[in-house]
């Protein structure tokens, strides 16, 4: 039920504290885009991925209709947030009413598959049948937190409209983060304090274009990936190493395993992800290091930051950073390892310890 959802990911919430003062939260890096996120993708994206975070709805396979307690929690997100026309002074009062051809109507500009069936009692709390059409209470929704999308990857699939499709055929891709915070709907990661929004999980969604409507895309599919074990980056530890000169931000779930400054490690409870830091003698170039790492790991690609001294390589439930100055007698190397089936959560946290990372001697901060 939506009311309990609400209030499950209230307590997840609580902590939240929307204070000016604090820090801008960071996102992952774009790695992708074909085409650019509009405003109605992303809008379209948080009314759909909202409610199935609320519902519990992991997933929404090609051609299946969407359950009804996700169609009433979507109908409700957009109502709330506006995205959803609808002309009536009811929506004023925090409980619109939608007759049986306006739901469809409305159904049409969220979906792509199946449609809605108007039951005699309905899925979701706060909604309820009233002759040939659906009451809204849209008070639940004012003290819940909200749920944001943010896309860093938009692929045009030209191949899945088929070899005669036109130009409205195309599947857009979208990769994207979810995450949870108090607010005014819609609000980008980049404008929230650090400290009030939570990285809730991976999304991957899949959009057909649809001009004209209110959105401009319908959702095809969508699939949510577990939930993020450490995504409230404000309880991360700061950890800073006095022998060997750096600080890093690491996951909060992460405890030191090794005790060695040189050689410092932290793993998870269960042992399932471990990060480890090894100082080591520089006796070779940034370039003879990579190579001799590369001829030992074939397939991966390095990435280099030339202005922070910086190079990085992701793997499968793998990820290795190091900084490399010429004008340090040692080299500084991170390497992490993950369960693979957790690779989106992990590159995300792998993206905020690279940028938090700072060797004390040099300027890569």
């Amino acid at each position: 039920m939506m009311k309990r959802l609400v209030l499950t990911l209230m307590a997840v919430c609580l902590c939240f504290a929307m204070t000016c003062s604090a820090l801008a939260a960071p996102a992952r890096d774009i790695q992708q885009a074909d085409i650019e996120v509009d405003p109605g993708m992303k809008m379209l994206a948080e009314t759909v991925l909202g409610a199935a975070v609320f519902t519990r709805t992991t997933g929404l396979e090609a051609g299946m209709i969407p359950s009804p307690a996700l169609v009433e929690s979507a109908f409700a997100l957009g109502l709330y947030n506006l995205s959803l026309p609808h002309d009536g002074a009811d929506l004023l009062e925090n409980k619109p009413t939608l007759s049986s051809q306006e739901i469809q109507d409305l159904y049409g500009l969220l979906f792509v598959s199946g449609g809605y069936a108007l039951p005699q009692v309905p899925s979701v709390a706060g909604v309820t049948r009233v002759n040939d059409g659906l009451t809204f209470d849209l008070s639940i929704l004012q003290d819940a937190p909200m749920i944001g999308v943010y896309i860093y990857s938009a692929v045009v699939d030209e191949a899945s409209g088929g070899a005669d499709a036109d130009a409205a055929d195309p599947t857009i891709e979208l990769m994207a983060d979810l995450y949870s915070y108090y607010g005014d709907f819609s609000t980008d990661a980049y404008d929230l304090p650090e400290d009030a929004l939570t990285w809730l999980c991976n999304a991957e969604i899949a959009l057909k274009p649809a001009p004209d409507t209110a959105y401009g895309y319908r959702v095809e599919r969508f699939a949510l990936s577990d939930g993020y074990e450490d995504g409230m980056l404000s309880e991360w530890q700061d950890v800073e190493n006095t022998a060997y000169e750096y600080s890093v931000n690491l996951p909060a779930i992460l405890g030191l395993a090794e005790d060695d400054p040189a050689h410092w490690a932290w793993q998870t409870a269960d042992g399932s992800a471990t990060v480890r830091i090894d100082v080591e003698n520089q006796n070779h170039t940034a370039d003879q290091v990579m190579a001799l790492w590369l001829s030992s790991h074939p397939g991966r690609e390095v990435m280099q930051q030339t202005e922070f001294n910086t190079f990085y390589s992701t793997g499968e439930g793998a990820y290795d950073l190091w900084i490399i100055s010429s004008d340090l007698p040692v080299l500084y190397h991170l390497s992490m390892q993950f369960p693979p089936e957790r690779q989106a959560e992990y590159t995300l946290y792998s993206e905020f310890i690279r940028n938090s990372m700072i060797v004390w001697g040099i300027s890569n901060g």
